[in-house]
């Protein structure tokens, strides 16, 4: 399901759920299920967190996060070197059509 989204959206997804920490904790999964109203069993939540956590270490980091939907570090540097490289190509043409009128 959240493989649909970028990389980039995917990394904000999880400072979102993490509350701007490092890493996901398993009362982050509870409290951000019971915000949208999914009522979970203990083994529910244990059940995503052994998903996700391929460590073992009771927490998902971004690594983990991202390789469960399917998305990479690697991914989020690529989607911001096209996002930049974009704003640089508009930069210029604007640059281009200011002193074309000129």
């Amino acid at each position: 399901m959240l493989s649909k989204y970028g990389a980039i959206g995917m990394s904000e997804t999880f400072k979102k759920v993490s509350a701007r920490k490092k890493v996901i904790y398993m009362e982050d999964i509870r409290i951000l299920l019971d915000q949208n109203g999914v009522a979970c069993k203990q083994h529910h939540i244990d059940a995503i967190l052994r998903r996700c956590d391929h460590d073992a270490d009771m927490k998902i980091d971004l690594d983990e996060f991202l390789e469960s939907a399917g998305r990479s570090l690697t991914e989020i540097e690529d989607e911001k070197k096209t996002i930049e490289a974009k704003v640089e190509q508009d930069r210029i043409s604007r640059i281009n059509r200011s002193i074309e009128s000129a």
